[in-house]
């Protein structure tokens, strides 16, 4: 069986949930017996849980796509072109303070530019974007004072068992 992990189920969770709150909101009004509108009625429950539904459950609620850049001290190695990496050099990036975890790079401008450097430690500037708190994605942005390189692509690389992670 195929598991679907990207379905958006906002949609689909949308219509049942507006129905299941206005029934709600009118049975207890029925149980407690108080007067009004019902016209007013629906139309305040239903904003309220459109209103709900936008804050919480959408892009454009407040908890949705928090970006801030970290700065973090790592070492780096290079690795010479190949054909593999389309005769980039591999830029290997791992944190100093979360061992097991790296950024790689194929860009041999951004290896130029750290062997010219002369440094063993360099500070990084990375991008994070979270949802809810946990990480979304994130990407380089300022590798020792370089903000712009010629890259084919990079990822990032978590090695051996589980340990503290600068995503956590």
């Amino acid at each position: 069986m195929t598991t679907f992990a990207y379905i958006d189920v906002r949609p689909i969770l949308f219509i049942p949930g507006l129905i299941l709150f206005v029934v709600v909101v009118f049975l207890g009004r029925r149980f407690t017996a108080s007067k009004g509108g019902k016209g007013r009625l629906l139309l305040l429950s239903s904003m309220v849980y459109i209103g709900a539904f936008i804050l919480f459950l959408t892009e454009y609620g407040p908890f949705i796509g928090n970006v801030q850049t970290q700065t973090y001290r790592m070492t780096w190695k290079t690795e010479p072109p190949t054909p593999e990496t389309h005769n980039e050099a591999e830029v290997i990036l791992p944190f100093a303070e979360y061992p097991g975890h790296s950024f790689d790079e194929h860009s041999s401008e951004l290896a130029q530019h750290l062997e010219s450097s002369g440094k063993t430690i360099v500070n990084v500037e990375i991008e994070e974007t979270r949802d809810y708190g946990r990480i979304r994605g994130y990407h380089l942005t300022k590798v020792d004072g370089l903000s712009h390189w010629k890259s084919l692509g990079g990822f990032a690389r978590s090695t051996g068992t589980r340990r503290p992670s600068p995503w956590d």
